[in-house]
């Protein structure tokens, strides 16, 4: 192994000197002293049966993951706390599956180890792409959407099976949910009973203390008093194990590493693994699951943010590495980055020393198979299985709802009755069914008003005002939300037909700003939504579509959107320019109680009364003419003028520019702008463009302290003038503030 100086140290993170240095070299005899124990226990489950002389081939494997993640991982991580070993117990069952599956293809005979040894790297190879591929893709984000009841319930449904893994190496017989008899036999109790009390024993005391050294010791002591115990009574190794005390026998050219010579891939049965491709790709998606669970588990624990998605790319390219040695998947867990972490290790050290003891276990060879009993064994894999079956099972009820809880139990019983595979994808399909139902009743309309209290920006006299206040619940405005699918488009058509059957609505405006997609059903509402709207004589009005859903609308209207008639549907880039066409056929068309000439004369009292202001006001004002584009300020710049608009449009555009910026004004000939910047001495708060040629009449800071000195009372009345004006435009902002949420 590579020698690593202190600079070198230093720069992986954490301090060098001799304290913190010792606390990274116990932290990493802590781990391996807990961890070794645990794959020796799982090694007799995976190569179990016909394999089970060979189990000391599957032992290695595990070892060797976990040094080639110990050693990979921290050194290629950029974090200080990586701890990566060799991750087995969540997999356990669909590892089982797939060498019971090789057991049952491949007779007894020269093929049969070397194909179960293959299937083995072949999935470490494969977790190690789908990692790689996964965190260049950038998709470490997916823990988000994975229900938690699917996922919890998944981890305890392996810890179930995990139990009966246990008592199947604690009484040597096959014991599964359908097949509890081997328990119940004579002397059975003596077996497995033993070996579950142990790991409920260490289960507890594990929980009700937290000293880190407290399971390593409990374990080393266990095997010194056990092998004193069968020393002092005169029992050898193979009585030991002819009795059932500890693993074997073992077949006697079995080795830890390396699993397989060159010649022997000349007999893997290569058919057979390529026959399970998706049993693969399973174990895959549970490990890549199980480390975007442990990268929260992280970051929760030491508090510092990740890279998960490096986490990914690191532990892929470590993986792939395993694979081709022989050796199986790891990558990092919670447990030695969180005792990194409360000591200030080093960050290569902990990781370094577990994988030389690990690296040491290795070369002892098939002898220390011999020195762990069985009981204890069997007690680990209780242990494990508690571990993770109590927290979803038993300790999430208060942080759940009820149907989530049942959903973690459904899910868990499913995969312990049906399997792993079938079990999460019921698990799958019970959540996306409670989504659907729960998300189904929420209301796609998100707000409903109408346009006599919510208007667009464009700037209209007091009488227009007034106008459309009295006509303006002529115009109905609902913003929509969310995804528009079947659970939810009918209830959509629902309400507008109890709308429309109400009456007198002409404009109908449908803003899709915060639409995220339609679905099928949703474009098939919208075509039944046209013909209601053309029977009920009311224009459909459609704004803030995206292109994609505009395209797919205007296949299922017909393009009546596209042609843009009155009396069909209108299409406008976003809800302030829909109101605005809709108040512009309000006031051309008559609506009301009085005909337009009506609104065109209280039009032409109200600008009697500014034309007279004005035109007193001319010897301070200064006439100017502006053309289409030009802009007349741009947001930031002083404020050391106003100006009356003559003739003319202009919009206000939100930003430092004009170009695609959103419209927050629009101002037409009898309006004053600039006023707040102008009375308050602060720079403008947006952009003004001109929209269509403009004559504008300017009034500077000189020219207003002039009129002050020579005409108070005309300088009075224009204040007066603009306080009414900034009410009024206040007041219709409140009523209007629904519209921007």
């Amino acid at each position: 192994m590579q020698e690593i100086d202190e600079p070198q140290l230093a720069r992986l993170g954490g301090s060098t000197n001799p304290a913190t240095l010792m606390n990274g070299v116990m932290v990493g005899a802590v781990m391996a002293l807990s961890l070794i124990p645990g794959w020796m226990a799982v090694a007799p489950l995976l190569f179990s049966g016909t394999l089970s002389p060979h189990v000391p081939v599957c032992l290695g494997m595990l070892l060797l993951g976990s040094i080639v993640a110990g050693v990979y991982v921290p050194l290629g991580r950029n974090t200080r706390y990586a701890f990566a070993v060799c991750q087995v117990a969540e997999s356990v069952p669909i590892l089982a599956a797939l060498l019971g599956y090789v057991a049952a293809a491949v007779p007894v005979g020269p093929a049969l180890v070397p194909t179960a040894v293959a299937a083995i790297a072949v999935s470490a190879i494969v977790v190690g792409i789908v990692f790689f591929l996964v965190g260049w893709l950038k998709l470490g984000g997916l823990i988000r959407f994975i229900p938690y009841a699917v996922l919890h319930g998944f981890l305890a449904g392996v810890g179930l099976f995990l139990v009966f893994f246990a008592l199947s190496l604690a009484t040597g017989s096959t014991v599964t949910i359908r097949h509890l008899s081997p328990l119940w036999g004579e002397g059975a109790l003596l077996k497995w009973g033993p070996a579950v009390a142990y790991g409920v024993g260490l289960f507890f005391i594990t929980t009700r203390w937290k000293n880190p050294l407290l399971l390593p010791g409990i374990l080393v002591a266990t095997v010194l008093i056990f092998l004193a115990a069968i020393q002092l009574a005169g029992i050898d190794s193979a009585t030991a194990m002819t009795r059932g005390w500890i693993l074997g026998p073992f077949d006697e050219n079995a080795r830890l590493w390396p699993p397989l010579d060159l010649a022997d891939l000349a007999r893997v049965e290569w058919s057979v693994l390529l026959q399970q491709w998706g049993l693969f790709g399973l174990i895959a998606l549970v490990y890549v699951l199980d480390l975007l669970a442990c990268s929260a588990g992280r970051v929760a624990a030491i508090q510092q943010e990740e890279d998960v998605n490096e986490a990914l790319r690191v532990s892929g390219a470590s993986n792939i590495l395993s694979g081709c040695l022989g050796g199986y998947v790891g990558y990092e867990g919670v447990i030695g980055s969180k005792l990194s972490y409360k000591l200030g290790t080093p960050k290569p050290v902990p990781a370094l020393t577990c994988a030389a003891i690990t690296a040491v276990v290795m070369m002892l060879g098939e002898s220390i198979l011999s020195t762990v009993p069985k009981f204890m064994l069997g007690g680990l894999i209780t242990f494990m299985a508690l571990s993770i079956i109590v927290e979803p099972l038993f300790g999430s009820r208060r942080r759940t709802t009820l149907i989530e809880y049942l959903l973690v139990w459904g899910v868990a019983l499913a995969v312990l009755f049906f399997g792993v595979a079938e079990g999460a994808a019921c698990g799958v399909l019970v959540s996306l069914g409670i989504f659907v139902v729960s998300y189904s009743r929420l209301s796609v309309i998100r707000f409903s008003g109408t346009g006599a209290k919510i208007r667009s920006v464009v700037s209209r006299s007091q009488a227009a005002e007034q106008w459309l206040g009295r006509t303006g619940d002529c115009t109905r405005i609902l913003r929509l939300q969310g995804y528009i699918f079947f659970g939810t488009a009918d209830a959509l058509v629902t309400q507008i037909r109890e709308i429309l059957d109400a009456g007198g609505t002409r404009y109908l405006i449908l803003d899709f700003a915060r639409v995220d997609g339609i679905d099928a059903a949703g474009l098939a509402s919208f075509s039944r939504l046209q013909k209601l709207t053309r029977d009920a004589g009311v224009t459909l009005v459609f704004s803030a579509l995206a292109p994609e859903i505009r395209r797919r609308l205007d296949l299922a209207t017909d393009g009546a959107g596209a042609q843009g008639s009155d009396n069909i549907m209108q299409t406008h880039a976003d809800l302030d320019r829909a109101l605005e066409w809709c108040e512009n056929r309000l006031l051309h068309s008559g609506a009301g109680d009085s005909p337009a000439e009506a609104l065109a004369q209280m039009e032409g009292r109200d600008q009697a009364l500014v034309h007279t202001l004005v035109a007193d006001m001319a010897p301070f004002l200064e006439r100017i003419e502006y053309p289409v584009g030009h802009v007349l300020w741009y947001a930031g710049d002083p404020s050391p003028d106003m100006y009356y608009v003559e003739s003319g449009e202009l919009q206000l555009f939100a930003g430092k520019t004009d170009d695609g910026g959103k419209r927050v004004a629009v101002v037409a000939a009898g309006d004053f702008i600039g006023i707040n910047g102008f009375y308050l001495q602060e720079s403008r708060p947006a952009t003004m463009r001109v929209t269509q040629p403009c004559v504008l009449q300017r009034l500077s800071d000189t020219a207003m302290q002039r009129m002050a000195q020579d005409s108070p009372g005309l300088a009075m009345r224009l204040e007066r003038y603009l306080l009414v004006a900034q009410t009024r435009l206040l007041v219709r902002s409140f009523q209007s503030a629904d519209k921007a949420t």
